[in-house]
């Protein structure tokens, strides 16, 4: 993402990942319903037209928006708060959900949490990876943030499981959603087993 930011791409591209995403999606919604979370950037978030593009991006595939989840950094804190919020908040109105990717490793600020209109915190991979490792800090620290989480009444996702003890603890630990290769590596739209069947 970084190097389509620098080249200046990144809304191009963009824009291709939502229309493409929301397409497939519809596909697999039609067979089994599921949420649809998509990375954007704080350059997305930051144009002008953004807003207008979800929208439009949402009402041409006819997708229902509250499957939708958009999932931005906490580098969107250091950038034009009053902006942003306006367009998350846009964004928010017409049922998507919002979410807060890679927790822990960025510009963390309570306030701004309480100040966005977001729906999930995604607890990054780095304070996962340690939590079998009798690494009491790490436990601590994850059951602080889970915590935090909730005093804002978000759901909280876990980055990076990859075996059924990690997700047992976290899970003990108040964590309601997990991703990793526990369940599955990223696979393509044709290899999903339950629309091969559909198909």
């Amino acid at each position: 993402m970084q190097i389509t930011e620098s080249i200046g791409y990144i809304f191009e591209l963009g824009e291709f990942i939502i229309n493409k995403a929301l397409l497939d999606m519809r596909k697999i919604c039609q067979v089994h319903r599921v949420t649809l979370s998509i990375n954007i950037s704080i350059r997305q978030i930051s144009e002008d037209s953004f807003f207008e593009k979800i929208q439009h991006a949402i009402n041409f595939v006819n997708f229902d928006p509250s499957l939708l989840i958009l999932e931005v950094t906490e580098s969107v804190f250091s950038q034009d708060l009053a902006k942003i919020k306006s367009t998350l908040h846009q964004v928010k109105n017409l049922g998507v959900k919002l979410s807060i990717d890679d927790f822990g490793t960025g510009y963390s600020s309570l306030y701004l949490m309480k100040e966005l209109p977001l729906d999930e915190l995604k607890i990054d991979k780095v304070f996962v990876d340690n939590i079998l490792n009798e690494d009491l800090r790490s436990i601590k620290l994850l059951s602080q943030i889970i915590s935090m989480a909730k005093v804002f009444d978000f759901n909280v996702v876990a980055e990076g499981v990859e075996n059924k003890r990690q997700i047992d603890l976290l899970h003990s630990l108040g964590c309601d959603l997990f991703q990793g290769y526990y369940y599955s590596k990223p696979l393509d739209l044709n290899k999903i087993d339950f629309l091969r069947h559909y198909s």
